[in-house]
């Protein structure tokens, strides 16, 4: 079992995150707990399976004034699901993020876009 020290650090962000399964073209949305080097921990009502692979996009605000907010474009799998969230009857997701692509002055999804599943490989290659 790796030991909790072995781990990145996490850093609490709490965040808006628009995601979706691969191959499917409505968002959905969730909100963010942490994120660490290698993944993101999240909250949604929405049911996904462990092993699952999914896209996710949220916005980072900017870090100087005046300075464009970016938006990262990522893909990973579901490695964990856990228990809801007593406030809100949500379940949380831990997503190994596989890759990943920081946008600058690109607007994030909106919630139930159609867009190609082409179209969603192209913002990541």
């Amino acid at each position: 079992m790796r030991e909790k020290a072995n781990r990145p650090p996490r850093y609490p962000v709490h965040i808006a995150l628009s995601y979706r399964p691969v191959g499917e073209s409505e968002w959905r949305e969730g909100n963010t707990n942490n994120f660490s080097r290698t993944g993101v921990l999240f909250w949604t009502h929405e049911l996904i399976k462990p092993d699952t692979q999914v896209e996710m996009t949220f916005q980072l605000p900017p870090l100087l004034k005046g300075e464009p907010a970016a938006r990262v474009v990522c893909a990973g799998r579901v490695k964990r699901v856990t228990g809801s969230s007593a406030l809100a009857n949500q379940l949380s997701y831990v997503v190994a993020i596989t890759k990943y692509k920081i946008v600058r002055g690109q607007s994030p999804p909106k919630r139930k876009a159609r867009s190609s599943r082409k179209e969603a490989g192209a913002e990541m290659n």
